[in-house]
């Protein structure tokens, strides 16, 4: 069994997750996930995997900008 580094960051009714496997040094994935009211489980928004910082940063202005669209639809 693979050990997991796990970062969730609560964002603006949102929860951002990078997770890294400890021997995939480089390799991580981000996950955008939304409280679903209806039930207790995050319904999965977008998932997106990046292998350097500037992928990293890219990834954290889609999610932002991804909760903007979502924040005025309503």
């Amino acid at each position: 069994m693979q050990s997991l580094k796990l970062v969730k960051i609560p964002f603006r009714g949102h929860q951002i997750i990078i997770a890294q496997e400890e021997n995939h040094i480089g390799e991580f994935t981000v996950t955008l996930q939304k409280s679903n009211e209806a039930t207790v489980a995050n319904t999965r928004i977008e998932q997106l995997n990046g292998h350097t910082g500037s992928d990293l940063i890219g990834m954290m202005e889609k999610m932002s900008l991804l909760i903007d669209t979502a924040e005025h639809g309503k």
